[in-house]
C-alpha cells in the first residue's frame, strides 16, 4: 500500500487519498481536509491533490493527504473505515505518526486515531456534525487518546469552545479569540500557519510564543467584524459600537482586502458553477 517515492492516489467512496513517502524512518503526517476544502470532481479529474498535501511533499516530509469530495460527509463510510484500518497495520513502521486537521478534519482524525497509531494530534477548531450522528458513530472526543494532543480555537466562539473543552482535560489549549470558527484562515493570513506546523513537527510549540504572536490578530478586519456581531452576547452597546467603528475604520485603511474579498468569493461561485 505504501511505496517510497511513488506518488499514490486513490479514491475510496468519496475520499480523495494522497500518499507520497520519502523515507519510512521519519515521521508521517496524516491529514484529514476542512469542510471548507472540498473537492469536486473535475478538480479531482484535472489533478487537483488533497489538502495539505503538496505543502508537506514540499517539505519532503512524508504525507497521507485524506480530502472529502463533492459532500461534507466527515470521513465516515464503511468502505473509508477499511481502507484506514488496513493502512494502520502499514503505519507502524515509522518512528511517529502525526495528526492535522481543521474543523471536519480535525473530528475525521478524531475518530480515526487509533486505527492509524497517532502519536501526536494537531486539532484546529474540530467541529463534529450534528448530534444524532456523533452518537449513532460513537464518537468520545477523543477520551482515550494517550498521546500529546493541542487544540486551537476562539474562546469567543460559543460552539466552538464547547466543544473543544469536551476534549481530554490534558489537552494542550491554544486559544485564538475574536475570529470565531476561522482561525485556520486567520493563521494563514497572518503568515503564523507555517510557523506552527513546524513547531508541531518539531514538538516544540512554545505557549508564550504563541501568545505573542495572536496579538497580531488586531490587524485582521475580520477580527473586527465578528467582535461586533459581540458573539458572547456579554458585550454593550458601547463595545459594540467601538468594535463596529474600528471594522470601518480598517475597511477605510485597506480598500484592497474588501476588493480582494469580493473577488475571491466571486471567483468562488463561478468555479463552483463550472464545476458541476
Amino acid at each position: 500500500m505504501l511505496i517510497e517515492n511513488k506518488d499514490i492516489k486513490k479514491i475510496i467512496a468519496n475520499t480523495l487519498v494522497n500518499i507520497h513517502i520519502f523515507n519510512r524512518d521519519s515521521p508521517v503526517m496524516i491529514t484529514f481536509s476542512p469542510a471548507g476544502s472540498i473537492l469536486s470532481k473535475r478538480e479531482v479529474e484535472s489533478g487537483i491533490n488533497a489538502w495539505a498535501f503538496d505543502y508537506f511533499k514540499k517539505k519532503k516530509m512524508n504525507i497521507i493527504a485524506f480530502s472529502a469530495i463533492e459532500e461534507k460527509h466527515w470521513f465516515v463510510c464503511e468502505e473509508l473505515l477499511q481502507y484506514i484500518d488496513a493502512l494502520g497495520t502499514e503505519l507502524q513502521s515509522f518512528p511517529e505518526r502525526l495528526g492535522y486537521g481543521a474543523s471536519m478534519g480535525a473530528y475525521g482524525l478524531s475518530i480515526y486515531y487509533q486505527t492509524l497509531h497517532i502519536d501526536r494530534l494537531l486539532l484546529i477548531t474540530p467541529r463534529p456534525s450534528f448530534p444524532d450522528f456523533n452518537e449513532r458513530s460513537g464518537f468520545n472526543y477523543s477520551q482515550h487518546f494517550i498521546g500529546q494532543l493541542t487544540i486551537i480555537f476562539d474562546p469567543l466562539c460559543p460552539n466552538d469552545k464547547r466543544q473543544a473543552l469536551l476534549y481530554p482535560a490534558q489537552s494542550k489549549y491554544l486559544k485564538f479569540p475574536g475570529v470565531g470558527h476561522l482561525v485556520l484562515e486567520s493563521l494563514s493570513h497572518l503568515r503564523l500557519l507555517s510557523p506552527l506546523l513546524r513547531s508541531f513537527i518539531d514538538n516544540n510549540i512554545d505557549p508564550q510564543q504563541w501568545s505573542f504572536n495572536v496579538r497580531k490578530r488586531r490587524t485582521l478586519r475580520r477580527y473586527y467584524s465578528y467582535m461586533a456581531r459581540n458573539p458572547t452576547n456579554k458585550g454593550g452597546k458601547m463595545r459594540r459600537g467601538k468594535f463596529k467603528r474600528a471594522y470601518f475604520g480598517h475597511a477605510l485603511r485597506h480598500p484592497s482586502e474588501i476588493v480582494m474579498k469580493l473577488t475571491t468569493k466571486w471567483k468562488k461561485v463561478l468555479i463552483k458553477k463550472l464545476n458541476r
